[in-house]
């Protein structure tokens, strides 16, 4: 009996010992091992389509961040986001971001709006001729002549630009790419553009600005009214320009400029910017707008 209860004693000791390892984690099992490598290994490739199709795809232009803004699949974001970042001078706001970005470039030209007199043009200007009618741009912002001045007027449709301010983020109508700042809307284009006399677009520091903000507002009677340069960003796309169209119908956008005004039609709010009526939604716990037809009250 006592040769037989031995080894059986040190055959349960071995199995006790077995299954408290496996148990710790010390030993997998080779059905857990095939799962956890199915999960990981296959999470590893779905999580890298998913980087394709939303994070590739939102952080398209050096990261515009586009989350809840569009529908698509994997294909032609994961194209944009490999296709950009071989390019070295187009970078765009995060979607996230945008907002603060766009504040932070706001902040240098703070003075600045459409109706607003400057009495010289920039060092950065260039020219753009719109339907017979010449437009002076600098730093996203465009002017008209005005006897012996120029006065900054709303950006017009059909005008062909070299490059748009660094805070631009990327939204989407549709399957269309829109290139978003601020009200305005910009495609890519094939269409030629001026480009600023080498040197004269340095940037402005937007920290400095930022900090000075509140003093310069304050005392803006006595600051010159002039357009600074701030950090822009080339077309994507080599031998492309960007070209400003209407607002498009469908598209979300991150956040509007100050201008916006909240209007109510028939119980439903929405947002009227120039022409362009917005309604708010809420995604992923932001506030974002989408261009919609204009209401028709009952």
């Amino acid at each position: 009996m006592t040769t037989v209860m031995s080894p059986m004693k040190a055959w349960l000791r071995s199995l006790l010992m077995v299954i408290l390892i496996v148990s710790l984690g010390g030993i997998p099992l080779q059905a857990d091992a095939r799962g956890r490598g199915g999960v990981h290994g296959g999470g590893g490739h779905s999580g890298g389509g998913r980087g394709g199709s939303q994070h590739g795809g939102h952080h398209s232009g050096h990261g515009s961040h586009n989350s809840g803004m569009h529908h698509h699949g994997g294909s032609p974001h994961g194209h944009h986001s490999s296709h950009h970042h071989r390019r070295r001078h187009s970078h765009f706001a995060h979607h996230h971001n945008a907002m603060h970005s766009w504040m932070r470039f706001r902040t240098i030209n703070h003075l600045i709006f459409a109706g607003v007199y400057l009495a010289t043009r920039p060092r950065q200007t260039t020219t753009v001729v719109v339907t017979g009618t010449t437009y002076y741009y600098a730093s996203g912002y465009y002017y008209v002549k005005s006897g012996t001045q120029y006065v900054v007027v709303a950006p017009p449709p059909g005008a062909v630009v070299y490059a748009v301010p660094a805070s631009t983020t990327v939204v989407y109508s549709g399957e269309t790419k829109y290139y978003y700042d601020g009200g305005t809307y910009y495609v890519l284009t094939a269409e030629k553009a001026e480009k600023p006399p080498p040197g004269t677009d340095e940037p402005a520091d937007t920290d400095a600005a930022s900090e000075q903000s509140a003093s310069t507002k304050s005392d803006s009677s006595d600051e010159p009214t002039t357009i600074k340069p701030v950090e822009m960003s080339d077309a994507p796309e080599q031998g492309k320009n960007y070209k400003t169209v209407e607002p498009p119908e469908g598209a979300t956008v991150p956040y509007l400029p100050d201008d916006a005004k909240e209007q109510t039609v028939d119980g439903k709010k929405y947002w009227k910017l120039g022409d362009t009526y917005y309604q708010p939604f809420v995604s992923g716990g932001d506030t974002i707008y989408m261009v919609v037809s204009a209401p028709k009250t009952s």
